[in-house]
């Protein structure tokens, strides 16, 4: 059995509702021509034209007071893939950080290579006793198509033996 210890920690209510820029949201892009977009404020989207491409967005939050604690993160994910290249796809990213913007640990799901309509991902884990920061994220790299990101929750746990 799972007691939740708290309400979701990502207080994001813009990006949920779509009003308003969604605070705490970045992204990354190593190579290519893709792109993100709020799309009509309602969920983010990564668009790539072209296989050579490495981009992510994520949501970051204060892990201070995480630290230690059983945390169940779920997003959901939609995404129409056209042709994926070597290791190619979407994968839901979980990381964590130390005061030095230094990475510990990350946690991803199962890599989405096809088409798919709107799915829950995520999953629980323990964030580290000396982690600071929790990023919660999509990339997609090495693909041709879109992915949608949207719903995203994370929820301090227990476990009750």
């Amino acid at each position: 059995m799972v007691k939740p210890d708290s309400a979701n920690l990502l207080m994001n209510s813009d990006f949920s509702i779509g009003v308003g820029f969604p605070d705490f949201w970045w992204s990354y892009q190593s190579v290519g021509e893709a792109s993100f977009e709020w799309v009509n404020r309602d969920y983010m989207k990564i668009v790539s034209p072209t296989q050579s491409n490495s981009i992510a967005i994520f949501q970051t939050i204060n892990g201070t007071s995480i630290a230690g604690k059983v945390l169940r993160v779920t997003g959901n994910i939609k995404t129409t893939i056209i042709n994926t290249g070597l290791d190619g796809g979407v994968d839901f990213l979980i990381q964590c950080y130390d005061n030095a913007e230094g990475y510990i640990c990350g946690f991803d799901t199962v890599r989405v290579t096809q088409t798919q309509d709107w799915t829950v991902m995520g999953g629980a884990f323990t964030m580290p006793t000396n982690a600071v920061k929790l990023k919660i994220g999509c990339s997609f790299k090495n693909a041709v198509g879109d992915v949608s990101f949207d719903n995203i929750e994370a929820i301090i746990i227990s476990i009750i033996g």
